[in-house]
């Protein structure tokens, strides 16, 4: 992706994350959102806006991301399960430490724009500790564990293993 590149440098961990723009980043109006609304204008999420949220994440959730990269066009990344473009606001790569942070109809506020990227955080928590095979690793035990407790956090965790382990770090 040819990208304007930042360096945001975090001096209580010593963490560096580079944060991305596209180059001349253009999306016309009237295709699907992030949100997979359709709406006459997107808006742009500025280095600014999501270098302050991730100012806010704990130095430890903050540490497991490497790359943000923002106003990523829907289609750059497709989930790797389904090969379908994300239809989300946010979205982790299975391994690198990346989250895509895509153009929306309406703008979150910094607290859902900073929760969501702990939640992105929490996928990539994931992926290295129990891995991307959802039948290996320490995802069946988590998934048991999760049949005996019967509940979840959300009721977006109810939706896969994946988002139940993320709603819950």
């Amino acid at each position: 992706m040819d990208a304007d590149v930042w360096r945001v440098i975090f001096t209580d961990n010593a963490q560096t994350i580079e944060v991305r723009r596209p180059a001349n980043f253009q999306m016309s109006a009237g295709v699907n959102s992030a949100a997979g609304q359709v709406c006459a204008n997107l808006e742009q999420h500025s280095v600014r806006e999501v270098s302050d949220s991730l100012a806010r994440l704990p130095p430890a959730t903050r540490q497991v991301i490497e790359v943000v990269n923002i106003n990523v066009d829907p289609r750059y990344f497709q989930n790797n399960a389904t090969g379908q473009s994300s239809p989300y606001y946010m979205s982790a790569t299975w391994s690198g430490g990346e989250v895509a942070v895509y153009p929306v109809c309406h703008e979150p506020d910094d607290t859902y724009r900073t929760g969501t990227l702990a939640h992105e955080a929490g996928h990539l928590v994931a992926f290295e500790a129990f891995g991307t095979d959802l039948t290996a690793g320490g995802w069946p035990r988590w998934q048991q564990a999760g049949a005996r407790d019967g509940r979840t956090i959300s009721n977006y965790a109810a939706a896969t293993i994946l988002e139940d382990f993320a709603e819950t770090y």
